[in-house]
């Protein structure tokens, strides 16, 4: 701080005068180390929900609520620390740029949770038609004769051959009912 003392010469007339000249510095160091860095670590943190199973909901959940309920912590705890000021200051861009971005981890796993499940419930729902297809099949009283290519592919020696079964009505046809062939 400098202060300096002159004499100022108007039209009115001679008036003391007192200047004075204030450097400041902002030490950045200790905003990045008690905030940014921090607020970051809890972004990446809640990035790893990215790499955790799917099947592991309760895992994957209780991480994203809890670096939600990290990162408001910080910005309240911030926000109190400060002086008050109706205008929007770099570190409150920053804090809510982290908060869209820990919930957006929380929104992406819930759209894939969702997205996975109706993926399952499909296929289960065509896996349970082709059992029921399968059962009614075990149950018909129709026995079972291998195809006339396939005789014919069987006598080729060594090599091994897939055997396509199929009613002794069907061997002719293009199509069985029974055999869905």
């Amino acid at each position: 701080m400098m202060i300096v003392t002159m004499k100022k010469v108007a039209d009115a007339g001679n008036f003391p005068c007192l200047s004075a000249y204030f450097h400041l510095e902002r030490r950045l160091r200790a905003y990045i180390l008690t905030t940014y860095l921090p607020s970051f670590l809890v972004v990446l943190l809640s990035w790893l929900s990215f790499w955790i199973d799917l099947e592991s909901a309760p895992a994957r959940t209780s991480l994203s609520i809890l670096t939600i309920l990290t990162i408001t912590t910080q910005s309240s705890g911030l926000l109190r620390s400060m002086p008050a000021g109706s205008f929007t200051k770099a570190i409150d861009v920053w804090m809510a740029t982290c908060l869209v971005f820990v919930f957006g981890a929380f929104i992406e796993y819930s759209i894939v949770n969702t997205l996975a499940r109706r993926q399952k419930a499909k296929t289960t729902r065509e896996g349970s038609a082709i059992a029921s297809l399968m059962a009614a099949t075990a149950t018909a009283a129709v026995p079972l004769q291998p195809a006339a290519s396939s005789t014919v592919a069987l006598g080729l020696g060594a090599k091994t051959q897939r055997v396509r079964w199929r009613h002794p009505t069907c061997i002719g046809t293009r199509f069985c009912s029974v055999c869905a062939s």
